[in-house]
């Protein structure tokens, strides 16, 4: 089992990789940004693509889950995941995102009726969809993290936030100072 939260946003940009975590800094937490996992890249710049982030509260240590990175060792990363200094999460990224590939006629309807014609016009309109998984078996801390960068993404492009578990829905406007 796993939760997700998603953005859908009308910029077709996605959000650069630096900006998510200047903001997320902003909230408390230091990130890494892991592509092709399991084969573990770092990456720190360029656009959010569907990467794993790890997490860890500031006064945490960093070092010694970032060597295990840059020696590609997904399974003492994986040991490591498992203590509760880190958390970690992965990004899906649709760009660009086509409303009518995911959803039928009839998915609009159910749509409407759960979540509200705003939301599905928000959803239809999206250039982009961003979903923040956190696997069922994940820690606490990983569920703090998640819902940062759901927020923070929501702050940095806008556009529908979804929480498919609670049936909420948010309609935000980027902040242009945040970028």
């Amino acid at each position: 089992m796993s939760v997700e939260l998603f953005t859908y946003s009308g910029r077709s940009e996605v959000v650069e990789r630096a900006a998510l975590a200047r903001q997320l800094q902003r909230e408390g937490w230091d990130v890494l940004f892991v592509a092709n996992w399991p084969d573990t890249e770092l990456v720190v710049q360029g656009p959010c693509a569907d990467d794993l982030i790890i997490g860890c509260k500031p006064t945490s240590d960093f070092a010694p889950i970032h060597n295990l990175i840059l020696k590609k060792d997904s399974h003492e990363i994986e040991k490591l995941l498992g203590d509760h200094r880190y958390a970690n999460c992965a990004m899906e990224i649709e760009s660009p995102y086509d409303f009518s590939a995911n959803y039928d006629d009839d998915d609009i309807d159910d749509l409407a009726s759960d979540l509200g014609s705003e939301a599905v016009q928000a959803m239809k309109q999206a250039a982009t969809m961003y979903c923040v998984r956190v696997h069922g078996m994940q820690n606490e801390l990983s569920s703090y993290l998640q819902l940062a960068v759901w927020k923070s993404l929501g702050a940095l492009c806008g556009g529908l936030m979804e929480n498919p578990q609670t049936g909420e829905t948010y309609i935000l406007h980027a902040d242009p100072s945040l970028g």
